[in-house]
């Protein structure tokens, strides 16, 4: 047996109906309406893609109007109208709890911040008596010697904070409240064949034109008296 809470739905999606041909990217797009208050990151997951299509969760956050899933549809992808998307929100519900604090931790604070005692002068440590001159040693042993144990120090630490630095970035922030689970569904992919390649056309000539029939020339003043003599 588990236990499980019962808590009202936080946010509400309106589906985008969204469109792809094969082998091609797409974005399904929901709109969101938040319907209660609730404070912190939520995960989307789209679920109920047709086979080889493949996507990405996103993230949503309190006021976000929109979540967009970049799809990517295979040439494998068969066409069709796909009404199986459906969304899986996980909302955090409740309070943040307050950061637990422990006692050695409050106490070394409070001593790390409180002034130092003053020393007394008359319990100061006797000055040391100055050493005997012996003989030096050579300029060059000095400048050989303790500057590459100081290298070799500066590097051992240096190395310790990238190896710590490393650890504290590669260990994620994790919400320890619980979640609210939603289910969104009303989510559709059309996915659509390639529109087969237009053939170029054959380079057809222009039709001719012919040419417009030539008017008759005016007959001449005699040709006219012939023409009237031959129809008396």
């Amino acid at each position: 047996f588990v236990p499980l809470t019962i808590a009202p739905k936080s946010v509400e999606f309106e589906w985008q109906q969204a469109a792809a041909e094969q082998g091609t990217e797409t974005t399904v797009l929901a709109k969101i309406e938040h319907a209660e208050e609730w404070t912190g990151t939520a995960t989307v997951e789209l679920k109920g893609l047709p086979p080889h299509a493949t996507t990405e969760p996103q993230t949503i956050v309190p006021g976000q109007e929109e979540v967009a899933f970049p799809v990517t549809v295979s040439e494998k992808t068969p066409p069709g109208t796909h009404k199986s998307l459906h969304a899986i929100v996980q909302v955090p519900y409740g309070e943040l709890p307050e950061p637990e604090t422990d006692a050695a931790d409050v106490n070394d604070a409070v001593a790390a911040a409180s002034p130092s005692e003053p020393v007394d002068p008359d319990q100061q440590e006797p000055e040391k008596a100055e050493p005997t001159e012996t003989a030096e040693p050579s300029e060059k042993s000095e400048s050989t010697e303790e500057p590459a144990d100081k290298s070799a120090d500066a590097a051992k630490d240096q190395a310790a904070n990238d190896e710590a630095a490393k650890e504290t970035a590669a260990e994620p922030v994790v919400d320890p409240r619980p979640t609210v689970l939603h289910m969104m569904r009303g989510g559709v992919l059309r996915v659509d064949k390639p529109l087969p390649k237009k053939q170029p056309k054959a380079d057809e000539k222009p039709a001719e034109k012919k040419p417009a029939p030539a008017k008759p020339k005016p007959l001449s003043r005699l040709e006219q008296l012939r023409q009237a003599k031959k129809a008396e």
